[in-house]
Parts: structure tokens; sequence; C-alpha cells
């Protein structure tokens, strides 16, 4: 057990840096600096090159890590030191794991194609990875249950994506699905490989095909052609928890060995899903019209400008197809990029409130209470 009048010394182990691995780092920051400030060594790289970081481990209190190498978690394990695991496989369920809720996030991308009108879905994910055929397992079961068609799986070589081998393989699988069809992709790496693919094949995104990664790493998202769909994932929750069970053990505590399973905090939508498939195309432009600009302050009429409907035919047509009216829609909207902005921000509440398009303070506070329990203030004092 860790001295408790010294800074305790913590080791990250990173195998990859990316936007993901950036947030569960400035949770586990946040968690240290309202906790007396740890020592945080940083590690990045390739599985072979942190290996050699163990010989010294034990100059460490704690040791956190994200590194898809079971010897690597084996040999911390072998120390004793306190140690969480938050990487996307549960190598030994007595160490602690901090994960992503995956039916959680299955549920966002199901929902949201359904929204869309899609009846037909497919998968996509990389080789060999546990966190993936979770995912997968997870969108193949909520397809089914819903009474919805699955299409198939298509695992691709990541390390391969600019082959032309692979390319020709990943064309060929979409050739052979029935359009228009949904597809997951296991990741935003994965989204970016397939919405690739689908302009070398000639296939209109979101039209033929819509897609949907998840991690929500702004940056290959917006670099997507078109831009990617993403699942937000609450990721700095992810690295304030495993550093709160960290601490536990530093302390000598004993901690519950259940996996703790962070729910993600929703779906940003981009052009690759900005599509109602099947739908009246007046309905369509609607949606579309919706989506782009439900935070800019609009309301039913300002739709109405736009398609030649009456509001009931509007209504009447928008429910069949997304399930929603369009008052509904611009709300759902709204609201869930207010408790994104909640969580991952410190922006006033009144600049919440204006960003997410509403026009006072007070009519976001008491809809937004009437939506989640809660004030918005409350809101983001229960946040990491």
């Amino acid at each position: 057990m860790a001295n408790p009048k010294l800074p305790r010394r913590v080791l990250l182990l990173i195998e990859a840096p990316t936007a993901f691995t950036l947030k569960l780092i400035r949770g586990v920051t946040s968690y240290s600096q309202s906790h007396g400030h740890w020592l945080m060594t940083l590690r990045e790289g390739r599985s072979t090159d942190l290996l050699s970081l163990l010989d010294n481990v034990s100059s460490y209190d704690g040791v956190i890590a994200r590194i898809e190498c079971v010897e690597i978690h084996q040999r911390i394990q072998a120390t004793g030191l306190p140690f969480v695991n938050v990487s996307g496989t549960n190598f030994d369920h007595k160490v602690p794991w901090v994960t992503v809720n995956h039916e959680s996030v299955v549920r966002l991308v199901v929902q949201e194609f359904r929204n869309n009108g899609h009846t037909h879905f497919a998968f996509f994910g990389p080789v060999r990875r546990a966190w993936s055929c979770q995912r997968e397992t997870c969108f193949q079961k909520l397809v089914a249950d819903k009474g919805l068609t699955f299409c198939g799986t298509f695992l691709t070589h990541p390390e391969k994506s600019q082959d032309e081998a692979e390319k020709r393989r990943v064309g060929d699988w979409l050739k052979s699905l029935p359009l228009p069809v949904a597809i997951m992709a296991a990741n935003d790496v994965c989204g970016n490989q397939l919405l690739q693919c689908c302009h070398v094949e000639g296939f209109s995104v979101p039209d033929q095909l819509a897609v949907i990664g998840v991690n929500n790493d702004e940056l290959i998202c917006e670099l997507s052609y078109p831009t990617l769909t993403s699942v937000s994932t609450n990721t700095e929750k992810i690295g304030y928890e495993s550093a709160e069970i960290l601490n536990q053990l530093m302390s000598g505590k004993k901690v519950s060995d259940k996996p703790v399973r962070v729910e993600p905090l929703g779906i940003e939508s981009r052009r690759s899903t900005d599509n109602t498939a099947g739908a009246d195309p007046f309905v369509g432009l609607a949606f579309r019209f919706i989506q782009q600009h439900a935070c800019d302050g609009i309301n039913v009429e300002d739709v109405l400008k736009l398609v030649p409907m009456s509001r009931t035919a509007l209504e009447t047509a928008f429910r069949r197809f997304i399930g929603r009216s369009p008052h509904h829609e611009i709300a759902r909207i709204r609201m869930e990029r207010a408790r994104r902005m909640l969580t991952e921000s410190e922006l006033p509440i009144a600049d919440v409130a204006r960003r997410c398009g509403y026009s006072t303070v007070d009519y976001f506070s008491a809809a937004f209470k009437r939506t989640e329990g809660v004030s918005p203030s409350e809101f983001r004092r229960m946040k990491p």
C-alpha cells in the first residue's frame, strides 16, 4: 500500500494515442487534481516497446493500462500492484475493468438508423478485437429482436486498409448487400475506411448506404467524406472512474470485481446518416432541415415554410416515417446536444441554452428538468 504522506506515483500505459485515449487521460487527470495530485507518468507506444518498461514497474504505486496485449497485463498483475484495466478486452476478471457499455452504444445506433427509416442492417469491424466482437453480437441481437433484417458482417484488416486487395474485398461485400442498407462501423477508423470504399465503388452515402461509427473522434469524423455520424462515448468518465477505483486499491480497500460499464453520451449526427430511407421526399427534406438547424432556434413553423404541406399532413407523415412529430425531433436534438455540452464543457448554463437553440435560460432549465429529472446545474454536478 502506498505511503499516504507522499504523492502517489501512477503509470499510465497507452498502446495508441488517439482522441479516445486523450479524453481518457483527461478523466484520470481530473480525478487526480481533485484528490491530491498524483505524480503521473504517461507511456505510449506499441506493446513490444512498452514491455521493456515493466522492468521498473514496481517503482509505481499503481497502474492504469489501455493495452491490447495479454502478456503486459499478466506481467503487471504478477507484481501485485494496484491495477485497473481500461482496454477493450477484459483479460482477467480479477482485475477491475472499466469500459464502454456496448449494449447502450448499439441501442443508440439502431435507434438512429430506425429514425431514418432503415430496415436492413450490416456490421463492419476489425478482425481479432474483442470489443468489436461484443458490439457486433449486441448489434445482431438487437436487430433480430426488433424484427429487422441483418444482412451480414465484414471483418477488415485496418492495417491493410489502403491495400488494393483489401479495398476489393470490401467493395465486393458492399455490392452483395441489399440497398438501402444501414452499416454500423465498430469505431470511427473503420467508419472512415468504409466511407472511402463507398466513394471508390460509387455508392451514394447516405441514400444507398448509411454509416455510423463509434467514439466521435471529431478529426476523423470531420475529415471523412461525407462527414461521419458517430456515437459519443463518455470516455472522460471512463478515465475518471478508473482513477477512482485505482485510488481505492492504492488505499488498501477492496473493490467490486464486476466490470464498470459507462453509458455513452449520445449520437453526433453528420452527413453519413442525413437521409430518411424510403420516406416521402418532403419528409426527408424536413428531417434534414431539422437535423441541421434544430439548435439554431427553429420551430415547426420554420419547417413548414420549407415544404408544401399543411401542419397536420407533415406531422402525420413525419410520425409515420420518423416515429415522432417534428416538434419532438427538434426537442430531442436540442436535449442531446445540451447533455453533451454540460458533460464535456464548462460553459455557463446560459451559453449552453443559447447554443442549443433555447430562447431563454429559464425555458431551457424547465425543458431540461422535465426531460432529465434534474436541473442543468445538478446534471453537471453529477458528472465526474
